[in-house]
Formats: structure tokens, C-alpha cells, sequence
């Protein structure tokens, strides 16, 4: 039983298609500190912290229904190692679906919290933030760009993408 809820559970987990903020769940923490100010700025006012230093942090997300990579790598790291070709753990969706992708960024610069008193906090946080959305290409335009445009069979041919 407890193995059907966990493959439930994991399968549930995988099969979501995640769009939030950066740095969860850290961010949602009691001890997030500087990095939860984005997700909701009134939390350095109870922090846990009297002080909160980051030199740097990062986050990245990316997202695409045109490729797919097989989970199992992240539970078998040796994969990485041993195989010289993970062309196996990836693979493509072919269907006519129009494909989308999205990479989004954020880069936080020397951010810091003091703070003041038990309901008073100051903070600074420069940062700098980047995304890239691509949607609506269609399965020829994808398959040119998959194919670094050398795929002769679409050359020379009108292409229509929404």
C-alpha cells in the first residue's frame, strides 16, 4: 500500500506542469530571509534572522512540451558517467501540437536584511530578471530548428505558423 501511494504521489508530482515563483519552497520559509522578499515582502518582518547576507544567488526555470527527459537519470546519476549518449533519456513529442518554451531567470546581487525591531525590518535587494517565451510553432518549424535548419526535405517550402 504504502508503495501505490508513493508511485501516486509521484506520478501526480511529475505529471504537473509548474509555473511560480522563483526559489520555492525556500522562498515560503520561516528561515528564507532576503530571498523570500520576493515572493512576499511582509515576511522579513518576523524574520527569524537579525541579519541576512547573500552575496549571489540564482534561479533558473525551464519549461518546453517538445522535448521530454527521462526522470530516471535523476535517480541514477552513474547515467551520466557511463553513458556518452543520453539520446536515449530524451525524447521528442511528434504530434502536430503547436509547441511552446520558456526560460525565465534571476540573478540576485549582494541583498541584504537588518533587521529593527520584532515588527520592523529593512532590506535591499538589487536583482536582475530575464525571460524568453516562445509559443504556437508549429511541428515543422520545430523540426527545422531541431535540426540546426539542415533538413532538406522542408527546404524550399512555405511554412505557416500561428
Amino acid at each position: 500500500m504504502k508503495h501505490l501511494l508513493f508511485l501516486s504521489l509521484l506520478l501526480f508530482i511529475t505529471t504537473l506542469t509548474p509555473r511560480a515563483q522563483e526559489f520555492l519552497p525556500f522562498a515560503s520559509s520561516n528561515y528564507a530571509g532576503v530571498t523570500g522578499i520576493h515572493l512576499q515582502p511582509a515576511s522579513i518582518a518576523d524574520s527569524r534572522y537579525k541579519f541576512d547576507l547573500a552575496l549571489f544567488s540564482t534561479s533558473v526555470s525551464l519549461y518546453n512540451n517538445d522535448y521530454k527527459f527521462d526522470p530516471y537519470v535523476l535517480w541514477h546519476p552513474d547515467v551520466f558517467k557511463i553513458a556518452a549518449n543520453l539520446e536515449p533519456y530524451v525524447s521528442r513529442n511528434t504530434s502536430n501540437v503547436p509547441k511552446s518554451a520558456s526560460i525565465g531567470l534571476r540573478q540576485d546581487l549582494f541583498s541584504f536584511m537588518v533587521t529593527l525591531s520584532d515588527k520592523d525590518a529593512i532590506a535591499f535587494t538589487p536583482s536582475i530578471r530575464s525571460m524568453i517565451n516562445v509559443d504556437n510553432v508549429n511541428e515543422e518549424l520545430a523540426l527545422l530548428l531541431d535540426n540546426g535548419f539542415n533538413y532538406p526535405e522542408l527546404w524550399k517550402k512555405d511554412l505557416k505558423n500561428a
